[in-house]
């Protein structure tokens, strides 16, 4: 078989199998000037059909990855708005503890006669 033959029942150009034959990825033997390529040799070689099968294989792998991740992606984001509704609530809570914590602080910064007097007062009314 020629080098024209390998190349269309392998589904690639002259070129192509010329280079595979001198990086020894085909067997061939030079008969007239011309390569001779036994049939074993392109029995032994994947066709296109392959390759593309491969090719289909790994994108369909890819998809299932990317899906994963994407699923992954939607479960860490729905956490993240977990979290920030209860960032959200210990803010509030802090803010009515603070207002509580002013409130006493200025309590107990007035003097006791004051606080007294004030009670008194407001017992005689």
């Amino acid at each position: 078989m020629n080098v024209h033959e390998a190349a269309e029942k392998l589904g690639k150009g002259e070129s192509t199998i010329r280079r595979w034959i001198r990086e020894g990825k085909l067997e061939a033997s030079i008969k007239n000037g011309t390569y001779e390529i036994p049939e074993s040799a392109i029995i032994d070689q994947p066709s296109s059909s392959h390759i593309i099968t491969d090719e289909r294989n790994q994108a369909a792998i890819m998809r299932s990855q990317i899906e994963s991740r994407e699923r992954e992606n939607r479960q860490l984001l729905e956490q993240l708005s977990e979290k920030d509704k209860q960032i959200s609530e210990l803010h509030q809570l802090l803010l009515v503890s603070e207002n509580r914590n002013q409130k006493m602080l200025e309590y107990h910064q007035t003097p006791f006669w004051r606080r007294w007097f004030r009670k008194k007062t407001t017992q005689n009314r």
